[in-house]
């Protein structure tokens, strides 16, 4: 299984600060056939907004 902790900086977000932030992750991070094989990751933050993370 992949952890969030896996995934290097994402679109100039790191993960591990996303998580300080109290943002939490939906799922574990998964490859998606939408972006080649990429893994993705989704945070629920504070305010109910989906956070979408893409392997670069």
């Amino acid at each position: 299984m992949i952890s969030t902790q896996d995934l290097p900086a994402s679109s100039g977000y790191d993960i591990s600060r996303l998580r300080k932030n109290k943002n939490m992750p939906l799922s574990p991070a998964k490859p998606a056939k939408a972006f080649n094989g990429s893994r993705v990751i989704f945070f629920l933050n504070k305010l109910n907004f989906i956070i979408e993370t893409i392997e670069k």
